[in-house]
């Protein structure tokens, strides 16, 4: 999922649902490039003067809109790097990807041992 470009046709995968949406001008989601994904590290002075929400939805967009506006901060875009999103019944968020990697192919890219072992756990969930 390339988080800068929002415009166009993405997947969406969420708790319950798959599907397309088109986003447009209309309707990006806010604040995305700063909240959205898994890579973030702040120092310590950040987390001291800025504490995370106490709440269940959007509390990382709230956080990190907060550090934008405090400190200095930025980002490093990954233009190399692949990730595997596992949607599960506990999920609280969504993803709109704008590309799947086909599972003919997933084993060049991951260890699929892994993913398999982790597949099973959130079946018996």
């Amino acid at each position: 999922w390339d988080i800068t470009k929002q415009d166009g046709l993405h997947y969406l995968f969420g708790p319950g649902e798959k599907g397309l949406v088109k986003f447009s001008k209309k309707n990006r989601i806010p604040n995305l490039e700063i909240s959205y994904g898994f890579g973030y590290c702040y120092k310590r002075e950040v987390c001291e003067n800025i504490k995370f929400p106490d709440k269940n939805w959007q509390e990382d967009v709230e956080f990190a809109t907060q550090v934008v506006r405090k400190y200095n901060s930025f980002g490093i875009m990954d233009n190399l790097g692949l990730s595997v999103h596992f949607i599960h019944l506990f999920n609280t968020s969504r993803s709109f990807p704008q590309f799947i990697i086909p599972e003919l192919i997933v084993n060049r890219f991951f260890q699929s041992k892994i993913i398999n072992e982790y597949v099973k756990i959130g079946r018996k969930i």
